[in-house]
């Protein structure tokens, strides 16, 4: 009855912004990329693995994100994701050769 009409709304609803997400992560010109807590790449937009001219993400998936940013730049996306971690917002901008 009502509880499964309302489980399935809920359901719908999940769906859609899932797919809502992927839609923009996808659409985005810029590099994208998804990691999980760790640090670690999940997963990369095919914009972003143009720009990087990466042809498979699979080869780097799971990857340490952070020690692909020189000097510098590795400690502040180390300090970005930990931010993330910590449930703050983790901001970064760095040049990658």
């Amino acid at each position: 009855g009502e509880e499964v009409a309302a489980r399935l709304d809920a359901d719908r609803a999940v769906r859609e912004r899932e797919r809502f997400a992927a839609t923009l992560f996808e659409a985005s010109p810029d590099c994208v990329k998804t990691l999980d807590l760790d640090g670690r790449l999940r997963a990369m937009n095919a914009p972003g693995q143009c720009l990087m001219e990466v042809d498979d993400v699979a080869a780097i998936e799971g990857a340490d994100w952070a020690a692909f940013w020189p000097g510098e730049g590795e400690a502040r996306a180390r300090a970005a994701v930990a931010a993330a971690r910590a449930g703050r917002e983790g901001h970064f901008d760095g040049f990658c050769p």
